[in-house]
């Protein structure tokens, strides 16, 4: 079909089916351009069965209660990033300034190989059920739900090779059950992610999250998924995975840990953080073996270590023998390095 019969075809479409379809009409003539059949679009989202362990914050989808009032959080994003290069913040993470963005209301389920959606501000969740997908210029705001949700979920194995870039991640109804992206066999490039517990959430391999800003933690001083203690809130959790890079970013803002290693899930290995700037959380990295060995293949390398809540910037197990060079702190003190089995 050539673009102009496209054309004619969509406006005909608009004038039927009204306005409020129009967002859903935008993806699917996007997907026809770029790739066929159409991205799904659903109406709901559930939590992941396999996102548990610390995604569930320790108790069951029915145990949680109502949301309290968070001790931080974000207003509403805009588009605010300028069109140059630099260290990640808001002039060179999310979308660029000046893009025109369609509202789509609704939950997105994208299941074409190849698919691109662009140019959309989503109220709503977005699950990747297909192979090289593409999310770009755009921002992911979710819904309100009762249940653990993320703006982004790619944990199925058929949503490899993921890439989501100069695209925004954050909540519009803040809460202690609503994450940023969960999943594994993705790359993050120039996003923004705030306003969320969890900003990255890792658990498979081949995982490079790059150039991106990740702060603004939501924290809740009585979590009901915590019992009522305060929020475990990380940047980048990882519970399983290898071949994973986390370079050039700037990590901050969360009270637990910049990085969280469990290995809640499963071993990780190969894991190389570079060239970031860090800092928040009790120690900033922490590492946790969790009775599952040593984490092999761990280099941390060229990071500048601002503050941390008990002042270290890495809390690792004598039994993981890290490689470690080229880190500085903001105040030109030592690195501060923690040895403690856990």
């Amino acid at each position: 079909m050539t673009s102009k019969k496209l054309h004619s075809a969509a406006q005909r479409e608009r004038r039927r089916l009204g306005a409020s379809w129009w967002a859903a009409l935008a993806v699917t003539v996007l997907a026809l351009v770029t790739t066929s059949p159409a991205p799904t679009i659903s109406g709901a989202l559930p939590a992941p069965d396999d996102a548990a362990s610390d995604a569930t914050r320790g108790t069951s989808e029915g145990e949680r209660g109502d949301d309290p009032l968070p001790s931080s959080a974000a207003e509403p994003p805009e588009v605010t990033r300028l069109p140059d290069a630099g260290v990640p913040g808001p002039h060179t993470t999310g979308v660029p300034a000046g893009t025109q963005l369609t509202r789509f209301d609704g939950d997105l389920v994208i299941t074409t190989p190849g698919a691109v959606v662009e140019g959309l501000d989503i109220y709503g969740f977005v699950r990747v059920e297909a192979p090289g997908v593409t999310i770009r210029n755009s921002i992911i705001r979710g819904r309100s739900v009762a249940n653990n949700a993320m703006l982004i979920y790619a944990g199925s194995p058929s949503a490899a090779g993921l890439l989501v870039h100069d695209t925004e991640l954050a909540a519009a109804y803040p809460s202690h059950i609503v994450n940023g992206v969960y999943g594994a066999g993705f790359m993050l490039r120039r996003v923004n992610i705030h306003t969320v517990i969890d900003s990255v959430h890792i658990f498979g391999d081949d995982v490079v999250i790059e150039s991106s800003w990740l702060h603004g933690n939501l924290h809740y001083d009585n979590d009901p998924g915590w019992g009522g203690g305060p929020s475990h809130d990380d940047n980048i959790q990882i519970q399983a995975g290898t071949n994973i890079t986390i370079t050039g970013n700037v990590i901050e803002g969360a009270h637990n840990a910049a990085l969280q290693v469990t290995q809640d899930q499963g071993p990780v290995s190969q894991l190389v953080f570079s060239g970031n700037t860090v800092s928040g959380g009790g120690c900033s990295i922490n590492i946790a073996e969790k009775n599952k060995g040593a984490i092999e293949g761990l280099h941390i390398s060229d990071n500048v270590f601002g503050e941390s809540r008990f002042g270290c910037a890495m809390l690792i197990p004598p039994s993981t023998h890290a490689t470690i060079s080229a880190n500085a702190s903001t105040n030109g003190a030592p690195v501060r390095i923690d040895r403690r089995a856990q």
